[in-house]
């Protein structure tokens, strides 16, 4: 489980991971995140996008 900031919450929120192994070296990132409105889950798509271009771009090298 991973804790996020979210703007406006005193608390962070919580996001769970999950990696779903896949044919040869692959693997499959989900990631869950309850959120109170659209625009919270708007921002967590986007913020968690951000989040995993690192890891894309240095497995891709």
């Amino acid at each position: 489980m991973i804790g996020r900031d979210v703007p406006g919450r005193p608390e962070p929120a919580a996001m769970t991971m999950e990696l779903h192994p896949e044919d040869g070296d692959r693997a499959r990132i989900v990631l869950h995140r309850a959120c109170d409105t659209a625009e919270e889950r708007d921002m967590a798509e986007e913020g968690s996008a951000m989040l995993l271009d690192g890891p894309t771009a240095f497995v891709a090298r």
